[in-house]
Protein backbone atom coordinates (compact mmCIF):
# COMPACT_ATOMS: atom_id res chain seq x y z
CA UNK A 1 0.00 0.00 0.00
CA UNK A 2 1.43 3.69 -0.99
CA UNK A 3 1.38 6.44 1.05
CA UNK A 4 -1.21 7.61 -0.29
CA UNK A 5 -3.42 4.71 -0.24
CA UNK A 6 -5.81 4.37 2.88
CA UNK A 7 -7.76 1.72 3.94
CA UNK A 8 -11.33 2.11 4.90
CA UNK A 9 -13.31 0.57 7.68
CA UNK A 10 -13.75 -2.61 5.79
CA UNK A 11 -10.64 -2.82 5.76
CA UNK A 12 -10.24 -2.44 1.55
CA UNK A 13 -7.63 -0.04 0.36
CA UNK A 14 -8.93 3.07 -1.25
CA UNK A 15 -7.44 4.96 -3.98
CA UNK A 16 -6.42 8.90 -3.77
CA UNK A 17 -9.11 9.82 -6.11
CA UNK A 18 -11.71 7.71 -3.49
CA UNK A 19 -10.79 9.40 -1.39
CA UNK A 20 -10.97 12.70 -2.55
CA UNK A 21 -14.30 11.90 -3.74
CA UNK A 22 -15.73 10.95 -0.30
CA UNK A 23 -14.26 14.67 1.28
CA UNK A 24 -15.86 16.22 -1.60
CA UNK A 25 -19.23 14.37 -0.48
CA UNK A 26 -19.56 15.55 3.20
CA UNK A 27 -20.21 19.05 1.30
CA UNK A 28 -22.63 17.69 -1.22
CA UNK A 29 -24.19 14.40 -0.32
CA UNK A 30 -26.74 14.65 -2.81
CA UNK A 31 -24.69 15.83 -5.85
CA UNK A 32 -25.42 13.52 -8.63
CA UNK A 33 -22.26 13.35 -10.76
CA UNK A 34 -19.85 12.89 -7.34
CA UNK A 35 -21.76 10.01 -6.55
CA UNK A 36 -21.79 8.42 -10.28
CA UNK A 37 -18.38 9.28 -9.79
CA UNK A 38 -17.50 7.53 -6.86
CA UNK A 39 -19.58 4.32 -7.95
CA UNK A 40 -16.56 4.29 -11.52
CA UNK A 41 -13.59 4.62 -8.69
CA UNK A 42 -15.30 1.74 -6.68
CA UNK A 43 -15.79 -0.20 -9.85
CA UNK A 44 -12.39 0.01 -11.23
CA UNK A 45 -10.86 -1.11 -8.08
CA UNK A 46 -13.15 -4.30 -7.54
CA UNK A 47 -15.43 -3.03 -4.93
CA UNK A 48 -18.41 -3.87 -6.92
CA UNK A 49 -21.04 -3.77 -3.27
CA UNK A 50 -19.74 -0.01 -3.31
CA UNK A 51 -19.48 0.82 -6.38
CA UNK A 52 -23.63 -0.56 -6.67
CA UNK A 53 -24.74 1.41 -3.80
CA UNK A 54 -23.34 4.55 -5.37
CA UNK A 55 -25.15 4.30 -8.92
CA UNK A 56 -28.13 3.65 -6.64
CA UNK A 57 -27.58 6.19 -4.84
CA UNK A 58 -27.22 8.26 -7.91
CA UNK A 59 -30.03 7.28 -9.61
CA UNK A 60 -32.35 7.87 -6.31
CA UNK A 61 -31.19 11.69 -6.67
CA UNK A 62 -31.59 11.64 -10.33
CA UNK A 63 -33.46 8.47 -11.90
CA UNK A 64 -32.69 10.31 -15.45
CA UNK A 65 -29.14 9.70 -15.27
CA UNK A 66 -28.70 6.89 -17.78
CA UNK A 67 -25.26 5.69 -17.24
CA UNK A 68 -25.94 5.00 -13.82
CA UNK A 69 -27.93 2.11 -15.17
CA UNK A 70 -25.42 0.94 -16.95
CA UNK A 71 -22.53 0.71 -14.54
CA UNK A 72 -24.59 0.07 -11.64
CA UNK A 73 -26.43 -2.88 -13.71
CA UNK A 74 -22.37 -4.04 -14.72
CA UNK A 75 -21.44 -3.61 -10.64
CA UNK A 76 -24.33 -6.01 -9.59
CA UNK A 77 -23.70 -8.72 -12.26
CA UNK A 78 -19.73 -8.35 -10.46
CA UNK A 79 -21.23 -9.24 -7.09
CA UNK A 80 -24.02 -12.09 -8.41
CA UNK A 81 -26.81 -9.60 -7.62
CA UNK A 82 -28.63 -10.99 -10.72
CA UNK A 83 -32.27 -9.39 -9.83
CA UNK A 84 -30.45 -5.79 -9.18
CA UNK A 85 -28.64 -6.37 -12.63
CA UNK A 86 -31.75 -7.01 -14.47
CA UNK A 87 -33.86 -4.42 -12.89
CA UNK A 88 -31.32 -1.70 -13.67
CA UNK A 89 -31.22 -2.92 -16.87
CA UNK A 90 -34.77 -2.64 -16.92
CA UNK A 91 -35.40 0.37 -15.51
CA UNK A 92 -32.56 2.13 -18.06
CA UNK A 93 -34.20 0.90 -21.11
CA UNK A 94 -37.50 2.80 -20.31
CA UNK A 95 -35.39 6.12 -19.11
CA UNK A 96 -33.41 5.63 -22.60
CA UNK A 97 -36.63 5.20 -24.23
CA UNK A 98 -38.56 7.71 -22.80
CA UNK A 99 -35.17 10.35 -23.58
CA UNK A 100 -34.97 8.99 -27.48
CA UNK A 101 -31.68 8.15 -26.20
CA UNK A 102 -31.01 5.54 -28.64
CA UNK A 103 -27.38 5.08 -28.11
CA UNK A 104 -27.33 4.06 -24.72
CA UNK A 105 -30.59 2.46 -25.11
CA UNK A 106 -28.59 0.09 -27.36
CA UNK A 107 -25.69 0.15 -24.73
CA UNK A 108 -28.79 -1.48 -21.98
CA UNK A 109 -29.94 -3.80 -25.00
CA UNK A 110 -26.63 -5.20 -25.46
CA UNK A 111 -25.59 -5.59 -21.73
CA UNK A 112 -29.40 -7.45 -21.04
CA UNK A 113 -28.10 -9.32 -23.94
CA UNK A 114 -24.79 -10.25 -22.65
CA UNK A 115 -26.04 -11.53 -19.54
CA UNK A 116 -28.65 -13.35 -20.83
CA UNK A 117 -31.56 -11.58 -19.66
CA UNK A 118 -33.17 -11.44 -23.16
CA UNK A 119 -33.98 -15.43 -23.52
CA UNK A 120 -36.23 -15.32 -20.09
Amino acid sequence: MSEREHKNTDGETESPRILQLREMLKSKPDDVFLNYAIGLEFAAIGQHAHALGSFKKTLAIDDQYLAAYYHGAKSAQEIGDQDSSKSLIESGLAVAMAKKDMKTHQELLFLQEDFGFDEE
